[in-house]
């Protein structure tokens, strides 16, 4: 529970980091609008991130500010643009997240220089062309607004290394009954038909905390006296919960079953996923995934595909493993979630 806090603290300082950004880009908007100054505060902010050297900041809000800002805004969006139509696929290509992390810190410093060198030059071009003064001064309420932009993507890098973003949760169907791991509950499948071998609703169920992949019981999933592979019920928040309270978080099946034909994993019939098949596709394509961030290990007869590869403090980890003994023959169709609230 420790990490879960600690992580949802860091998630919820990132997202008031980023709403104070706004407040600030809208408070000198209204001061340019009504020809005031912005408060005194917003300022000293501007000073204080003045960076190394000497302080070239001036106390002053006025249209040129605001149209530094913006400039530096419209920049950011058509160089992120570009970079999309010109990287996106090439680095990075299984994490989402370090590539527009890092793309838009790289962006926002290199536009902060950018504007840094570029006002002093648009000046002195217009003196030349127009035969007009540009007022070039550096106003310490823009400043507090572009330097809180390029603060902002920090703490959202170092947010995501530490969380991540959620993934979409895998899907077995089991007949006609979809289970979403991680999520689905026990009282939901045992409404819809489904009973756990030799368990009742009420029976308690304990999670010993002694593993990082399974939680909880390991039971058989029963529908009509046929079983269709196992479950690992799990407790939510606490080690001890009624087996109706608890949570599907491990799902398990052999070819071995007779009732292997019938279910399927992220809409794919894995009764006719052969081994020629792993061999040939990546494991994200053979499901038709797209996660945000995601790791495959491919072996002779191993192969899975781990979703959400960051530390799953705030959001679940997904995994999904086949085996196989031999050619177009599974072992084993497997597939996890993982918390560290059921650690």
């Amino acid at each position: 529970m420790g990490f879960f806090i600690g992580a949802l603290i860091f998630f919820i300082a990132m997202i008031l980091i980023l709403a104070f950004t706004i407040f600030l880009y809208i408070r000198l908007v209204i001061a340019v609008k009504n020809n005031s100054n912005v408060p005194k505060w917003m300022y000293k902010i501007g000073h204080s991130l003045k960076g190394r050297g000497t302080d070239v900041y001036e106390d002053f809000t006025d249209k040129s500010a605001l149209n530094e800002v913006n400039s530096y805004i419209i920049g950011i969006v058509i160089v992120s643009i570009v970079s999309y139509f010109t990287f996106y696929g090439r680095y990075f290509t299984n994490n989402k997240i370090a590539f527009w992390g890092y793309a838009e810190f790289l962006i926002i410093l290199i536009m902060r220089i950018i504007i840094s060198f570029g006002k002093p030059l648009l000046s002195f071009i217009l003196s030349v062309i127009k035969k007009s003064k540009y007022n070039c001064n550096f106003s310490a309420a823009a400043n507090c607004v572009i330097g809180m932009f390029l603060i902002s993507i920090f703490v959202c890098i170092l947010t995501f290394t530490i969380t991540g973003l959620p993934v979409k949760s895998p899907i077995v169907q089991v007949g006609e009954y979809k289970i979403v791991v991680g999520h689905t509950t026990a009282g939901d499948l045992l409404s819809n038909g489904f009973t756990f071998s030799e368990k009742t609703p009420n029976d308690t169920i304990e999670n010993k905390r002694n593993s990082h992949f399974y939680f909880g019981e390991t039971v058989e999933l029963v529908k009509d006296e046929k079983g269709y592979g196992y479950v690992n019920l799990t407790p939510v928040y606490e080690d001890k919960a009624r087996l109706k309270d608890c949570i599907i978080t491990y799902f398990g099946i052999s070819s071995e079953s007779n009732m292997f034909n019938y279910v399927k994993i992220c809409n794919k019939d894995i009764s006719k996923l052969s081994l020629d098949y792993f061999e040939k596709e990546n494991v994200r394509d053979v499901f038709s995934l797209s996660p945000i961030s995601y790791r495959e290990y491919k072996a002779r007869g191993h192969y899975s595909i781990r979703m959400q590869t960051y530390p799953y403090m705030l959001w679940k980890r997904y995994t999904i493993e086949v085996t196989f003994f031999s050619d177009d023959k599974s072992n084993k169709f497997e597939v996890y979630a993982q918390h560290t609230l059921w650690e």
